[in-house]
């Protein structure tokens, strides 16, 4: 099992991740919640923002918004 600090620290990296290539695709939270809708995840525009927030999403749901804002590269470390 992995330890909590460790998971902690890559929950962080992936949010990170995330609201970099959001920002840097000048995405709002409202476009990229049509954006998903239109491939089937239903998501809220607010409950997004709270997901982002929160930090806490799955590995898919980090790969279906990359997908969908058109993150053809990420990089992972600086």
């Amino acid at each position: 099992m992995m330890p909590t600090s460790l998971k902690q620290e890559y929950r962080a990296r992936a949010t990170k991740l995330l609201r970099e290539e959001i920002q840097r695709k000048k995405m709002t939270h409202e476009k990229l919640s049509t954006l998903l809708d239109q491939q089937g995840y239903d998501i809220g525009a607010k409950e997004l923002t709270a997901k982002l927030d929160a930090g806490d999403f799955s590995a898919a749901f980090l790969l279906i918004c990359l997908t969908v804002i058109d993150a053809k590269y990420i990089l992972l470390s600086d």
